[in-house]
């Protein structure tokens, strides 16, 4: 589920101002998480932020808090009770398609579909990483592309572990290691990793990305010759002899028995 909280442009302003920006800041700026918010001290609170606060705007803020102190209670609890390498949570549908959708539009140049959509599993593993605020180098050979991985899901295996002297459940992977054999596999399965983490906002991609057009190669292709034809410029005007071409380097210095080159 989905919770929205509407906030004004100016209350929003007004917390930038005060350097207020994240949700983990916000947590904090009133009384402390997992504490009931007094009415009073959040008036007061409320009213040093902004003195015209309306009714709405301060329910709006008030119910932000909240959400703000939960949120970070229950991450500080999973990090606390999941230790790292435990199972990988898996991005939301809503989540998902909304970071896709806003890849999409960042990186035009490039068309994210077959090969090139990455997996969701790669794209759960790219947010583990962020959230666990730890990266780890991720195999090519996990880096599975969303067709492949609807072509061979298999049903999902839990297993017991036993990691720093606890024992845990632990999510197998739903869809076997791909061989890596071609360049051209190679190539893929880096840009569906990098797409993967651009999607957990672990990379950025340079902004205003366009793929080469058609006009672009035909134009280097041209440059090529050109290239080409100014430096064979200065091979003009050599003596080529018998061979057609110039002699192999250090003809002629070797000598047989007659006294006279080969």
């Amino acid at each position: 589920m989905t919770t929205i909280v509407a906030l004004t442009d100016r209350v929003v302003a007004a917390l930038s101002t005060t350097g207020v920006v994240t949700l983990s800041q916000l947590a904090f700026c009133m009384g402390q998480p997992g504490q009931v918010l007094p009415q009073e001290d959040f008036n007061r609170w409320g009213n040093s932020l902004l003195p015209d606060l309306t009714l709405g705007e301060k329910g709006s803020l008030k119910r932000l808090i909240l959400e703000a102190q939960t949120l970070l209670v229950a991450s500080l609890k999973d990090f606390a009770e999941h230790p790292e390498g435990v199972s990988t949570k898996k991005v939301g549908l809503a989540e998902r398609n909304a970071r896709l959708d806003k890849l999409r539009n960042d990186l035009t140049g490039i068309d994210i579909s077959g090969d090139l959509e990455p997996a969701h599993s790669l794209l759960d593993a790219a947010m583990h990483q962020w959230d666990a605020r730890t990266l780890k180098y991720l195999g090519l050979e996990k880096c599975h592309s969303r067709e492949a991985e609807v072509q061979n899901l298999k049903a999902p295996v839990r297993t017991l572990v036993v990691e720093d002297g606890k024992l845990t459940m632990q999510d197998e992977s739903s869809i076997e290691d791909t061989e890596i054999a071609g360049s051209l596999q190679v190539l893929q399965a880096l840009r569906r990793r990098g797409l993967a983490y651009a999607f957990a906002n672990l990379i950025n991609w340079k902004a205003g990305y366009r793929k080469v057009s058609l006009r672009q190669i035909l134009r280097a292709d041209k440059l090529v010759f050109a290239k080409l034809g100014e430096d064979g410029k200065g091979r003009e005007g050599h003596s080529k002899g018998k061979w057609g071409y110039n002699p192999p380097k250090g003809y002629g210095k070797n000598k047989g028995k007659t006294g006279k080159g080969d």
